[in-house]
């Protein structure tokens, strides 16, 4: 949380006002491209070598360093862009005799910015000069490298083949520059501290108890380096208190860019439900709800909008996952206040104020349009499978249906072919009549696939004219009859079912279907039952059978193509005949019921409304 407090303090800091330089355009480009450059690099070495380089050649000056201290308050020149004139100094180890006390040390750690214009006539210390003079060092502007509170380095320009006045603003623009690096070099130092946990956690916990131990030394130097400098401190209380107002100030702005986010950015507490002590101004955005209606723990409050079924998801993956301090990533469903579903992506880690209370901090996002491709893409997966299922029946039953047939065909004309001349003109039909047989059998198969087929592509016509019903099941009663004469058809009439309008071509389809199916499964010579029914508009069919039925489990897929019931055995079929069926009940506006039971038998129940007129206007 202090982190992040002070890498926020200093993007501020980054943003404050610009004082135009002459070569404003230039200017203004630099820092640009500074800028731009440490938001898309970790690699510390080339953000910071490139920025010496443009600065020393925006400024035309000497040498351009940074210069980073050491526990001590000596340093090391880290990062260096001279002129191939002068003496170089990078990685060189300075020990700055000048500056070892808090005296010195102070005024930098609250931003001071050091301009001389020439080391000879300025008023600084003799051994100061003399450390400059070593580096051939005429002319220098020095401003610090703050992370917080904490001095990390300066920024250093060098002028050395003369005095030089330096203006205001290239020392606004070293400042920046300073935040900015400031910025960069915590974002990297962030990221090889994780990295390094990571990887060396056991040895950074002795490393920890070693830190700790040179803490404690430091704690104890720097409170008697405070008794000697108390009185400097009382000074400075009201730069402080300019501090703060420009704290606020950075606050508010804070604020602003946060409430400006697509997002929420959030704080809750550590009770048992986690709730929100701190929502920005996008929850209103985003759930339809003031924050001042979703914090605290009235009524559950945040908690009251997630969905029932991932509420305790959230709870659980937030327990658990910050009970080792590792941060939390959940998602879970709300819904907002106009009632609308919408998913969200939570990322939250447990923080501790200076009191050591516990509290949460994160960011809340919407993902309901990523969740609704990926269901998008779920269900095209889906149907893929499903597509591909039905080709494997489609070349399983086609090659299963079409061999029997064709290798009745081959051995009829291999025989007429062979032995014509030897048989007899009956047995000559017979084989005829028998290859007709087998051609029709095949015929009416390829029509039953090319009916699914355009019904699942929805090009099925429905083309209903006025019949008679009595006379139209009566007829195929008939048909079936002469066809199967190893059972037999008991049809029964209610009703006054002479005149309907319907698709007569379709009605056959769910006629001849249940009725040969009931054939086709019952045992022979057993009873199936034809009823009609006309009453109240509507027209009932009952078929019943007394076969092998329908399992249970089966029944739920009986309309689906190429599906036949597990207990068909070796029963000849093809799984089309029952999707044609609720193919044409569906275009007649009707519905289609089974009761059915396995060893026992089966009753179909399809209801058509008698007069299919509307369907014809549409």
């Amino acid at each position: 949380m202090q982190f992040n407090n002070r890498l926020l303090n200093l993007e501020n800091q980054a943003q404050k006002p610009i004082v135009h330089p002459p070569e404003q355009i230039n200017y203004e480009r630099i820092l640009a491209k500074i800028a731009l450059h440490i938001r898309q690099s970790l690699n510390l070495d080339e953000v910071l070598n490139t920025a010496v380089a443009e600065v020393r050649q925006f400024l035309q000056t000497d040498r351009v360093v940074i210069y980073r201290f050491k526990p001590d308050w000596n340093g090391i020149v880290v990062v260096e862009s001279v002129s191939p004139d002068w003496l170089p100094t990078l990685g060189v180890l300075i020990p700055d005799t000048c500056f070892t006390t808090e005296t010195h040390i102070l005024p930098y750690k609250l931003g001071r910015v050091r301009a001389i214009e020439d080391i000879y006539t300025e008023d600084i210390a003799q051994c100061h000069v003399e450390l400059l003079a070593r580096f051939q060092v005429r002319s220098n502007l020095v401003v610090p490298i703050l992370q917080g509170e904490n001095l990390w380095g300066l920024l250093i320009a060098h002028h050395c083949s003369a005095p030089r006045r330096w203006q205001p603003w290239e020392i606004d623009l070293l400042e920046q520059l300073a935040t900015h690096m400031a910025i960069a070099i915590q974002q990297s130092e962030l990221y090889l501290q994780t990295q390094t946990e990571l990887i060396n956690r056991q040895q950074a916990e002795a490393a920890l108890q070693e830190a700790k131990n040179e803490l404690e030394i430091k704690v104890a130097e720097r409170t008697r380096e405070l008794r000697t400098t108390n009185q400097l401190m009382q000074s400075e209380i009201v730069e402080r208190q300019q501090v703060e107002v420009a704290l606020q100030k950075s606050q508010r702005k804070l604020n602003t860019l946060i409430d400006s986010l697509p997002g929420i950015v959030f704080s809750s507490a550590n009770d048992l439900k986690y709730s929100m002590t701190y929502l920005s101004e996008g929850c209103l955005t985003l759930t339809g709800y003031t924050s001042e209606e979703l914090t605290g723990n009235i009524k559950g409050a945040y908690n009251c909008i997630v969905h029932e079924c991932d509420l305790q998801k959230r709870l659980n993956t937030i327990e658990t996952a910050t009970a080792p301090k590792q941060p939390y990533i959940v998602e879970y469903r709300i819904r907002t206040q106009s009632g609308q579903n919408k998913w969200l992506w939570e990322k939250g880690n447990r923080v501790f104020d200076s009191n050591g209370e516990v509290s949460f901090e994160g960011f809340i996002i919407d993902i309901t349009e990523r969740k609704q491709a990926e269901e998008d893409i779920r269900s095209a997966l889906e149907k893929e499978k499903e597509l591909n299922e039905l080709k494997s029946h489609f070349v399983t039953m086609t090659s299963h249906e079409f061999r029997t047939p064709l290798a009745t065909i081959l051995s009829s004309a291999d025989i007429l072919q062979k032995y014509s001349h030897k048989l007899r003109e009956e047995q000559k039909l017979t084989h005829l009549q028998q290859i007709q047989t087998t051609v029709n059998h095949m015929t009416q198969l390829l029509n039953d696939l090319l009916l699914v087929g355009k019904a699942a592509s929805g090009k099925v016509q429905f083309e209903p004219t006025p019949l008679d019903l009595i006379s139209l099941c009566q007829a195929l009663v008939k048909e079936l009859e002469l066809i199967n004469n190893t059972h037999a058809i008991a049809f029964v009439n209610k009703g006054n079912c002479t005149t309907a309008c319907m698709d007569k071509k379709l009605l056959r389809h769910i006629l001849s279907n249940l009725l040969s199916n009931a054939i086709k499964y019952s045992v022979s010579s057993s009873i199936v039952h034809f009823e009609l029914t006309c009453q109240q508009g509507e027209v009932i069919f009952h078929i019943q059978d007394e076969g092998i039925g329908i399992p249970a489990l089966d029944q739920a897929q009986m309309f689906e193509p190429f599906h036949r019931a597990s207990n068909v055995g070796t029963i000849s079929g093809t799984g089309l005949g029952l999707a044609i069926v609720k193919t044409s009940v569906d275009l007649h506006g009707g519905t289609i019921i089974v009761a059915s039971e396995a060893g026992v038998g089966t009753t179909f129940r399809v209801t058509i409304p008698l007069d299919n007129r509307i369907e014809i206007n549409d």
